[in-house]
């Protein structure tokens, strides 16, 4: 399910060739975010998951409209741009599904379950400042 290839693929397309990562091009609220995000990684790693959980779930859900409207509002050339939303071989539910489940096999301890769920909620409201 690796995406990291494909959204550089896309990148380049929209941005060209020479295109690099460069967060201090970015606005301070997607600075902030990634920021926050690599603090996260460092002091506690498994406070990661609902930031993966949303984005994947967001991807599968949602990629297929984004990748249509995409392709037809910007008459984009087939597969061009939108190759992040393309899923070979695998349907999208099933995906979504063993995604999920194995999300949820994840034993955690009480205090480890909580500071998931606390994070969970911090997710949505980190991703709308950077949108």
């Amino acid at each position: 399910m690796s995406r990291a290839e494909r959204m550089k693929r896309d990148l380049r397309y929209f941005l060209g060739a020479d295109w690099k990562p460069d967060i201090k091009s970015m606005p301070v609220s997607v600075r902030e975010y990634v920021a926050y995000i690599e603090e996260v990684s460092r002091e506690r790693p498994i406070c990661l998951l609902p930031y993966v959980y949303h984005n994947w779930m967001a991807i599968l859900a949602g990629g297929q409209i984004i990748r249509r409207l995409a392709t037809h509002g910007m008459s984009l050339p087939h597969g061009k741009g939108v190759s992040m939303f393309a899923f070979d071989g695998e349907t999208r539910a099933s995906l979504k599904r063993r995604f999920k489940d194995s999300v949820c096999s994840i034993k955690l301890d009480a205090e480890t379950r909580k500071q998931v769920l606390d994070e969970s909620t911090k997710v949505k409201g980190g991703s709308r400042e950077v949108v």
